[in-house]
This record gives structure tokens, C-alpha cells and sequence, in this order.
């Protein structure tokens, strides 16, 4: 998992700029860095948790190597180009990878980053999409369907559809986010996806898991669109009605922007499966004011649950 590995590394070095460490400090925490980079991705097979430690463990990884090297620890100074360094390791190869540095302090790929607008895997927004836009363009409801076609590309096939029974019955909350025919299933239900869409109490719902089987998923290589993770949906109804819809772009990608309300629908939908109504309204107020707060303690004290 791409966060888990790199993100020590970001982290490390934000945290450096932030605390104002001298340049050789950096340079060994980097490398102590090489040493807790992993995130295996194993629990895509069983819906296990793992996942949702990488980011904030990463985090941790980068300031405590910071801290280590700040106190003498050393690391390998090669720790990205070296023989066993990081791309030999998890690239295959350190050739040509200089030419990816070549416009580094000119390019920048902020905007290149896609905004995540739903708490599942990144591989299942454009279906989603899909389902909403043909709901709302032909106003069916999920009993007239008797059918639901879903095509994805080999690489996000395996990740989202396979194995078919742990896809179609998961047995665990990060299971129903890793699985297309229940996130399907319940934006056909719901015409949401949120936190609160994500409870197992569903996985012992009639309804959810007569629609989960309602849906078919076929590995489709015309539907790839490189960088990207498109959607491509096809309905069929009792009446022998058929609906098709396809998303080259998830949404939140520079090809497909969204508005700032969009993060904030998101913002509300996430918070307010943890947070009371007042908490959710100031902590968003404390949030576009973020550039003229002293510091961030008031923010912290907002985000704690009662």
C-alpha cells in the first residue's frame, strides 16, 4: 500500500521543516525511515483492519525517526537509490529514475492529487457515480431491478471483486469498503455512501443481500483509463430495460473537479457518524478559519467524542 511506504518518508521530512532540523538529521531519518516503511496489503483477502493504521502510523514512523536521528541514531545514507535501497526493492530497478526528478522545484503535482469523496476504496467512487446518475436519469428504484452489470480493469478486478464470496458477503466493516457489489448495492438502496452506510448490521438485511447478488462483475480491459479509476455500470430491469452508464474520471480528479461543497458534504457525512450537530458546525467554522487560529488545540478539543 503506496501510503504506508512513502508516507514515513513525507512525514519525515515535514516534520523536519516544522521542528527546524539541520539538513544531516533529515538525511538520517530518511534513512531510519527505510526501515519502517511496509504496509502489506494482505488484508484485501480477509477484510481485516490493517489498512486503517498506515496513515496516522506512518506518521508516527516519520517524527519518531526524526527524533531518533536527532539523538544520534544513524541511517543509510542511499536509502532510495542504493542497492538495496528502496527502488530496487519496490521498483525493480534504480535506472531512470533520476529522470524523475528532473523538473523537481518547477512541477508540482498538487493538483494532480484526486479528492476522495467516499469513505470506501478509491477503485469503487465511479461506480457509485454511475448508480446515482442513472437513478436520478431514469428514477428506477432497486425492486424493478433484476440485473447490474459492473466492468473493471484487471488491476482493481482483483483488489475489488475477488474472491466473489468474501466480495459478496463480507464479514467485516473494512470488508463491505473493499467490496464493489456491496458498495453497489448500497448506493442503489441508500443513493448515498457515508459511514453510516458502512455497518455491518446490513450484512443480515434481506434486501442488501438480494441486491448484492443482483450484481455481477466482469474484468473488462477497454474500460481502463491509465492514472484513473473509471466506472462503467449497466442496469437491467424486470421490463427488459437496460440503463448504461460509464465515468472515465472519479470525481475529485483534476478531469472531473468538484466545489467546496462537496467537501463539505463529505465533511458532515463523516463527522457526523462520531461528532454531535454543535461539535460538527464550530469544528468546520474553526476549519475555514484554519490560517488565523494561534494554534491547533481548539481543534483537537472539538474533534473529541462525548
Amino acid at each position: 500500500h503506496c501510503t504506508g511506504i512513502v508516507a514515513p518518508f513525507a512525514s519525515a521530512c515535514v516534520a523536519a521543516k516544522l521542528l527546524k532540523m539541520p539538513k544531516d538529521v533529515l538525511v538520517n531519518a530518511l534513512g531510519i525511515c527505510g526501515s519502517q516503511a511496509a504496509a502489506l496489503q494482505e488484508f484485501l483477502h480477509d477484510g481485516s483492519w490493517v489498512k486503517k493504521i498506515h496513515a496516522g502510523w506512518a506518521a508516527h514512523a516519520g517524527i519518531y525517526a526524526l527524533l531518533m536521528a536527532k539523538n544520534g541514531l544513524t541511517g543509510p545514507r542511499e536509502v532510495f537509490e542504493g542497492k538495496y535501497g528502496l527502488y530496487a526493492t519496490h521498483i525493480g530497478s534504480v535506472e531512470g529514475i533520476g529522470d524523475a526528478f528532473d523538473d523537481l522545484g518547477q512541477r508540482w503535482r498538487t493538483s494532480e492529487i484526486s479528492v476522495k469523496l467516499y469513505p470506501v476504496c478509491h477503485m469503487i467512487h465511479s461506480f457509485s457515480d454511475c448508480i446515482f446518475e442513472l437513478q436520478s436519469k431514469y428514477g428506477f428504484t432497486p425492486k424493478d431491478i433484476t440485473k447490474v452489470e459492473c466492468r473493471i480493469e484487471k488491476r482493481c478486478y482483483h483488489i475489488v471483486c475477488i474472491p466473489e464470496q468474501a466480495k459478496k458477503r463480507p464479514t467485516s466493516d473494512y470488508g463491505m469498503r473493499f467490496s464493489l457489489p456491496y458498495i453497489v448495492a448500497m448506493s442503489l438502496l441508500k443513493g448515498k455512501i457515508s459511514p453510516l452506510e458502512i455497518d455491518e448490521k446490513y450484512l443480515s438485511e434481506p434486501a442488501v443481500l438480494e441486491l448484492i447478488d443482483k450484481v455481477e462483475c466482469l474484468e473488462d480491459e477497454t474500460v481502463k483509463n491509465v492514472g484513473h479509476f473509471p466506472g462503467w455500470v449497466e442496469i437491467t430491469l424486470h421490463d427488459g430495460s437496460k440503463y448504461r452508464w460509464q465515468q472515465e474520471y472519479e470525481k475529485g480528479a483534476a478531469e472531473y473537479p468538484i466545489a467546496s461543497a462537496d467537501i463539505i458534504t463529505k465533511y458532515r457525512n463523516n463527522a457526523s457518524a462520531y461528532l454531535k450537530s454543535e461539535q460538527v458546525d464550530i469544528l468546520l467554522q474553526q476549519i475555514q478559519q484554519l490560517e488565523q487560529l494561534p494554534d491547533v488545540s481548539s481543534l483537537l478539543n472539538l474533534m473529541v467524542m462525548e
